[in-house]
């Protein structure tokens, strides 16, 4: 069975309210669901669309792939766990911390129910003061600018590990664990 790129997961949660989804990563996913060796009328589509793009160009390629592939949407507050799935495991690999941690931080929502991401956002104020003061008084006073890259490295996998298991229950089709 064939696996998934790991944007899918964000795909799935396009819907929810909690995120702030951008149609641009949908055609990029298209192009990757391509790699990976899957091809539907709507897929392809979606893989066509021209960037900078809209909501109004791409939900309906988008809605009928997902359809397609037989893959589920979440909208619900677990959408916010799979939309940000694929930055949070880059920045516990260490890889463009503060890059991810940003896209992150755009995702979150003061209106969600559970505070999946407000860690994170506390992290970015955190790093950002640092950086702008060079103190900060949130999340957590031992936090310098010398260590808070390995600090959100060491939160992100806790994360991952304490969130694993919804995204277990909600495994994809052929994903390879």
């Amino acid at each position: 069975m064939k696996s998934y790129p790991d944007s899918t997961y964000k795909m799935l949660a396009y819907a929810s309210p909690y995120i702030t989804f951008h149609f641009d990563d949908a055609v990029d996913w298209a192009c990757e669901m391509l790699e990976y060796g899957y091809e539907t009328p709507h897929l392809l589509m979606l893989a066509a669309i021209i960037k900078p793009t809209s909501r109004h160009e791409c939900e309906y390629y988008l809605e009928n792939a997902l359809v397609e592939l037989n893959l589920k949407k979440v909208d619900d507050v677990i959408g916010t766990i799979f939309a940000v799935w694929q930055e949070v495991s880059c920045m516990a690999k260490g890889e463009q911390v503060r890059f991810y941690l940003t896209k992150v931080y755009q995702q979150y929502s003061f209106e969600q129910p559970n505070n999946y991401l407000s860690d994170f956002t506390e992290l970015y104020w955190a790093w950002d003061d640092l950086e702008k003061i060079g103190a900060h008084y949130g999340w957590n006073r031992n936090l310098i600018l010398n260590n808070i890259e390995q600090e959100i490295i060491e939160y992100s996998k806790k994360w991952i590990e304490l969130y694993k298991p919804e995204i277990e229950k909600l495994i994809l089709p052929g994903k390879n664990s």
